[in-house]
């Protein structure tokens, strides 16, 4: 009778705990959706520029800042443009 009890007290306390994560989950998606919806509204930016700007902050992030940025691969040339190290004909 008591190990039912403690089981039903961990399993209410593990509902609250799941249903107050859920909450706050929910709560901060939605003042994400609204804070990106109204900087659209506000500046007239679509959805691609909004995102294309999220997109640049995280690769800024992730990059490392002691080496420059590898255009070619960033664009998706593979390495298809070389460049000579010959000066002149």
């Amino acid at each position: 009778m008591v190990l039912m009890v403690g089981s039903l007290v961990v399993a209410l306390l593990v509902l609250f705990w799941l249903w107050n994560i859920l909450k706050t989950t929910f709560q901060t998606a939605l003042l994400v959706a609204l804070v990106v919806f109204a900087l659209q509204w506000l500046t007239g930016l679509g959805p691609f520029e909004v995102m294309g700007a999220i997109r640049q902050q995280i690769i800024e992030m992730v990059r490392p800042g002691d080496r420059p940025p590898n255009r070619e691969k960033a664009l998706g040339l593979g390495g298809s443009i070389r460049r000579s190290s010959k000066i002149g004909p």
